[in-house]
C-alpha cells in the first residue's frame, strides 16, 4: 500500500467554505416567523419567496443566502463575540436544498386547494379501513391530514377530520 493512498484515506470530506453557523440558524428562525405569517395572513407569496431564498443559498452557497444576510448586522449591533467554531457550509445548504423542495410541494398544494384536503381524507379513511391495513407506516392515516390541512381549504378538511373522528 502506497503512502498516498493511506493519506486519502484519512482525508476528511470537503466541507466548501466554513461559516458561522448561527448565521444560518438566525436565517431559519427568520424563515420560521415568515413562513408562520403567511400561514396566519394566507399569503402563499410569501411561502413561495422563502422558497426561492432558500432554493438560490442551496444552489448558489451560503453566502447568497437572503435569510442569514442579517445576521452580521445584528450580531456587530448586539455585540456578540465571533463563532468559538465554524462548520461547513454543505449542511445547511443540504437542508436549504431539502426546505425549498418541502416548500415547493407545499405549494403545488395549496394551488390544487381543498381536492387536497378530500384526498387526504379518503386516503384516511381507506387507512383506517382494517381490511387494508398492512401495517406499513402506521402513523402516517393519522398524520397526513394534519399535514395537509393548513395547505388546503381550512373548512373541507375541518369537514374531513370530523368525520374521522366520528367515525373511531
Amino acid at each position: 500500500m502506497s503512502s498516498s493512498s493511506a493519506t486519502s484515506d484519512t482525508t476528511p470530506p470537503p466541507q466548501g467554505r466554513l461559516i458561522d453557523p448561527r448565521g444560518h440558524r438566525f436565517g431559519a428562525g427568520v424563515s420560521v416567523v415568515l413562513l408562520t405569517l403567511a400561514y396566519l395572513l394566507n399569503l402563499p407569496v410569501v411561502v413561495g419567496a422563502v422558497a426561492v431564498a432558500l432554493a438560490v443559498s442551496a444552489i448558489f452557497g451560503t453566502r447568497y443566502s437572503a435569510l442569514g444576510r442579517p445576521w452580521p448586522y445584528v450580531r456587530r449591533a448586539l455585540n456578540i463575540a465571533p463563532p468559538k467554531e465554524l462548520e461547513g457550509e454543505y449542511p445547511p445548504r443540504f437542508a436549504q436544498a431539502l426546505g425549498s423542495v418541502v416548500l415547493a410541494v407545499a405549494i403545488v398544494l395549496f394551488l390544487v386547494g381543498g381536492d387536497a384536503g378530500v384526498a387526504a381524507g379518503r386516503a384516511r379513511r381507506r387507512a383506517s379501513d382494517p381490511s387494508r391495513r398492512h401495517g406499513f407506516l402506521p402513523g402516517l392515516p393519522t398524520l397526513l391530514p394534519a399535514l395537509v390541512a393548513p395547505l388546503a381549504d381550512r373548512q373541507i378538511v375541518a369537514r374531513q377530520l370530523s368525520m374521522v373522528r366520528d367515525s373511531r
